[in-house]
């Protein structure tokens, strides 16, 4: 079951269940070392980068800059 799960969490757009299946594989230490360095690394990354989308970011930073 760990396995599908893990599977899951790699695999699924959505960042919310990402973050629920990784809490609970965590929490219950079923994650190997590799596995759980991996999903640091990814909340690093969500944390510096929180928009997915390079075209809102984009857009955003334009608007930023007219407004100046």
């Amino acid at each position: 079951m760990t396995e599908e799960l893990w599977q899951l969490a790699l695999h699924t757009l959505d960042r919310d269940v990402c973050t629920c299946i990784t809490d609970d594989l965590m929490a219950t230490n079923a994650l190997t070392g590799e596995q759980v360095d991996a999903v640091t690394f990814w909340r690093e990354i969500n944390q510096l980068y929180p928009c997915r989308s390079f075209e809102l970011v984009k857009q955003a930073m334009m608007q930023h800059a007219k407004q100046r």
